[in-house]
């Protein structure tokens, strides 16, 4: 389960949004890793997060190479192969002389697992299903081969960290943050590691208990890559949760840590997400400790049987803060119970081990059902929740089930899901490569909007061997791409029963290759070429996780060298970018080379000349007081600006960055860093240009920010106190029970609040100017408000009941189009419509129909069709008012003015 923070800016020419159906979850708890050096002659493991004392699982295997002779000190990992809330962290265990390991205290469930050793390809077990009270049996047969990833990871002080664990996985697909099958390796006493991996681009975590894990990404070629990791000694959380009447300890409660971080969008504005999420599960008197925690204000709630937290625990952490005694309160809360079952053409029956869950702003819940289908989601506070359901074989159903939670147990709740086939095959020649359901995604024009389906992707084993699957029976286009970029389709009818034997022919097409060099005429390994198919008068891009999804892309090796595979005929502008993502500039600030290709015509000599990334930005972060501040951390992210007509004609139309929120350091741009003691800070490493500056400090009680700030510059960042909000919120002179507050203006932030009798809290607030919007069943209202650093803002907002507009959606054809999601739109100044979507939006109907509460005002209904929005009407809402729309038409994506953009062709997975 992921979830995605979507910037979408630069827009010129066409008035361009994203709207992606994300799954919302939480990351798991905090790794726990071996701290045995490399070499010890006895297997060890590491106990997760979370893991039970009682009805636990254990493995035991072994590790041999494929002459069968065991690989002594080989890294073996197991995850959950369901990453739902509250899963346990990944178990590390390093294997004996023998090849031998062991690892206890597992839950029990279907867990994936891998096995590492340098000078091997990583071996991978899909699925191990684990039963309580029994030990399974594995064995991993490593082949010799792989490209080496070598580092050392440090502390700020530059010293060795030994038993650092490093987690390695590539990334492949749209909105796919990696694949899940990672292999590991641990730092020896010198802090360094050496880990086998396939070509292309990959993901590397570096994390351990003591310490603030890392993220990096490296584009791994033939010479494998280099990756270094400095990480921050972390904070430490330890506390206790209670029964908020009795003060009497809640033994194994799951207890969940965020931490708040501000998020830049274009021009300008910030958003306050929540970064670091994880949960850990308190011991039998309710005891917990978090480690490894980055500073700022951590917040902290807790749930069990019957109980949830109803307002989190807000903690102040500074670099490496030690916490005792903090206590996080619960108190009654409900549950929601059910069956899952196969839809009656997938077989029927209970639909035993679906994973479930239960989704709403601030919480999520999940469970796996029993042999019979039959789940419990424990401790939800009263609120709306949107369930599903799924597993490895099944698809869920199209739309979620929408359930409201009051003041009891929710009971007889019915999901469906169907069965999901598999389709195996092979590419030839063999080679490593991303297999998955192809996509063509058309960028609409018009002001329209993209959508991006859910869509299953996989890597293929050395020998050219995949099983890809779940998927909906049907017709598909299989897309193949090896890490040299050699490509092929095949078309596959899946039945119901599978597809088996599937063969996709890898064609070499057409190339380009060359060398990167600086301006100084020094080559540049490391780096990534993108080559962006470009059709005249409009161009997209768009950013997943630091990768231009639309473009071919291939690593430089020695000598900068690089070459990309597998391009149909057109014309390509070539760009250089660092591990980021971030682009390199051109020398001279010309505009990016743009080259020609014919039908299987190859290119070479090739050569790019960039700028070296040698901008620096040196300042003073000041606190509140005026006073120099140390140990605040200061970020840099680029300013987003409109773009400029390219010499020659078209223009960038629209650059939309994603960052799906377990990994926002990927893209995110320049680590933070820290200030001295004098206050002072220097970022290095920054391309030419202008960027946003960041600065927060005193344990998150203060923040600042400067925009625009050149490379060369040495600037003042004084840093504000962080103000109080406090609210009523009423409809008909009462106050009303559950609400959600959101406030638009210097920072764009949202809770909800249960049972509060109307009344709300809103801490860290940035001072300035907001409008303050309050939802609730029984309406809407706002009021607009001057925030200080006074003691506390006051505001009063009186709910104005909704109006319900309904209607009924049908197609070109007079049928109706079902499972249509239908969204109300803000309308503001000058036509501009503003769209905030919490969750799952609400959809059409078997029978095309719909009734979604609106608040009153102008607004633009849109109906999103599988390519776009296929229905804009302007609506004037009036309180309590029931709008008819009557039937409403679907109709095609508009033509473009100019030539149409590029598509997209790309296997989305989510």
């Amino acid at each position: 389960m992921r979830r995605a923070l979507v910037l979408v800016g630069c827009v010129a020419i066409l008035g361009l949004a994203l709207f992606l159906l994300l799954r919302r979850g939480e990351r798991p708890g905090t790794h726990v890793s071996s701290t045995t050096a490399p070499g010890a002659g006895a297997p060890v493991a590491a106990r997760p997060a979370g893991a039970p004392d009682a009805l636990a699982a254990s493995v035991a295997g072994k590790v041999t190479d494929g002459a069968g002779a065991p690989l002594a000190g080989a890294v073996v990992r197991f995850a959950p192969r369901e990453q739902r809330p509250g899963a346990a962290a990944p178990a590390i265990a390093r294997g004996g002389a023998d090849g031998t390991f062991r690892i206890a205290d597992l839950p029990p469930g279907r867990w994936r697992a891998s096995a590492t050793a340098p000078g091997y390809v990583p071996g991978h077990i899909d699925s191990v299903e684990l039963v309580a009270g029994r030990e399974a049996s594995v064995a991993f047969r490593l082949e010799a081969g792989g490209r080496m990833v070598t580092g050392t990871v440090t502390d700020r002080s530059g010293g060795p960290i030994a038993g650092a664990l490093i987690e390695a996985s590539p990334i492949h697909g749209i909105l796919s943050t990696r694949d899940p099958r990672a292999a590991a390796a641990l730092t020896d006493a010198a802090g360094k590691y050496a880990i086998p991996v396939g070509q292309g681009r990959h993901r590397l975590q570096a994390t351990h208990p003591e310490y603030v894990g890392d993220v990096r990404v490296a584009e791994v070629g033939t010479a494998g890559a280099v990756v270094n990791f400095t990480l921050m000694p972390g904070g430490v959380i330890e506390g206790i949760v209670r029964e908020h009447r009795t003060g009497t300890p809640v033994p194994g409660a799951q207890v969940i840590h965020v931490r708040e971080a501000m998020a830049g969008l274009p021009f300008g504005q910030r958003m306050a997400v929540t970064a670091g999420r994880g949960t850990v599960t308190a011991d039998g008197e309710g005891r917990f400790r978090i480690v490894g925690l980055s500073p700022g204000a951590i917040r902290l709630t807790a749930r069990a049987k019957g109980m949830a937290t109803r307002e989190p625990t807000v903690v102040p952490l500074g670099v490496a803060g030690q916490l005792t005694g903090v206590e996080v309160f619960v108190g009654g809360a409900f549950a929601i119970r059910g069956t899952v079952t196969v839809a009656v053409e997938g077989g029927g029956g209970p639909a035993a081990a679906a994973d479930v869950s239960a989704e709403r702003e601030g919480n999520a819940a999940g469970t796996v059902a029993d042999a019979a289908g039959k789940f419990a989601l424990e401790g939800l506070p009263p609120g709306n929740y949107a369930l599903s359901a799924g597993g490895p074989d099944m698809l869920e159903a199209e739309r979620p089930v929408r359930v409201t939670v009051r003041d009891r147990d929710v009971e007889g709740v019915k999901l469906t899901v169907r069965r999901g086939a598999t389709i195996s095959g092979r590419v030839e020649p063999a080679a490593v490569a991303e297999v998955g359901i192809r996509h063509d995604l058309d960028v609409p024009a018009g002001g329209r909007m993209l959508r991006i389906e859910r869509g299953a992707s996989t890597l293929t084993a050395p020998d050219g061997t995949f099983v890809l699957g779940p998927v909906a029976p049907g017709t598909v286009v299989l897309a193949a791409r090896a890490a040299d970029g050699r490509r092929g389709v095949a078309e596959v009818s899946v039945p119901p029963a599978g597809a088996t034997g599937v063969v996709i022919h890898l064609e070499t097409r057409g190339g380009l290759s060359g060398r990167v060099v600086t301006t100084g005429g020094k080559p540049m390994a490391g780096v990534s070429v993108h080559a962006r198919r470009v059709e005249e008068g409009q161009s997209v891009t768009m950013i997943v996780n630091g990768l231009d999804v639309g473009a071919e892309r291939a690593p430089t090796g020695e000598g900068g060298r690089w070459e990309i595979l597998g391009l149909a005929p057109g014309s390509y502008e070539l760009t250089v970018h660092d591990e980021a993502g971030d682009a390199f500039l051109p020398a001279g600030g010309a505009a990016p080379p743009q080259v020609s290709l014919g039908e299987n015509e190859r290119k070479d000599g090739i050569e790019l000349t960039v700028e070296v990334n040698d901008g620096v930005i040196r300042g003073t972060v000041l606190a509140p007081d005026g006073k120099p501040l140390g140990d605040a951390w200061v970020t840099a992210s680029a300013s987003m600006e409109l773009p400029q007509p390219r010499p020659g004609g078209g223009a960038r139309v629209m650059t939309a960055t994603i960052v799906t929120s377990d990994d926002a350091s990927i893209g995110a741009g320049p680590a933070p860093v820290l200030t001295d003691a004098s206050g002072r800070f220097e970022i290095s490493g920054l391309r030419r240009g202008k960027y946003r500056l960041q600065g927060e400090g005193l344990s998150g009680a203060a923040r600042g920010l400067l925009d625009g700030v050149p490379t060369g510059s040495d600037v003042t960042l004084p840093l504000s106190s962080l103000a109080r909000l406090e609210g009523r919120v009423t409809a008909d002179g009462k106050p009303v029970d559950e609400f959600t507050v959101e406030l638009s203006g210097a920072v764009g932030r949202t809770e909800t609040y249960q049972g509060a009798g109307g009344a709300f809290v809103m801490q860290r607030v940035d001072p300035g100017h907001y409008t303050v919007r309050a939802t609730a069943p029984e309406g809407s209202g706002q009021v607009d408000v001057d925030v200080t650093t006074a003691p506390a803002t006051q505001v009063a907002i009186a709910l104005s009941s909704f109006g319900k507009v309904v209607g009924r959606v049908v197609g070109a054809d007079g049928a109706p189009l079902a499972g249509a999601p239908v969204i109300a739109g803000v309308v503001g100044e000058g036509g501009s419509v503003r769209v905030a979507i919490e969750g799952q939006p609400p959809t059409t109907g078997d029978d095309g129909s719909f009734a979604v509460d609106v608040g009153r005002g102008k607004h633009m209904l849109i109906v999103v069709g599988k390519a776009g929005p296929v229905v804009r009407k302007p609506i004037d809402v009036v309180s309590g008012q029931v709008l008819d729309v009557g039937t409403l038409k679907a109709e095609p994506p508009a033509p473009p003015r100019q030539p149409a953009p590029q598509k997209l062709r790309q296997a989305a997975r989510l």
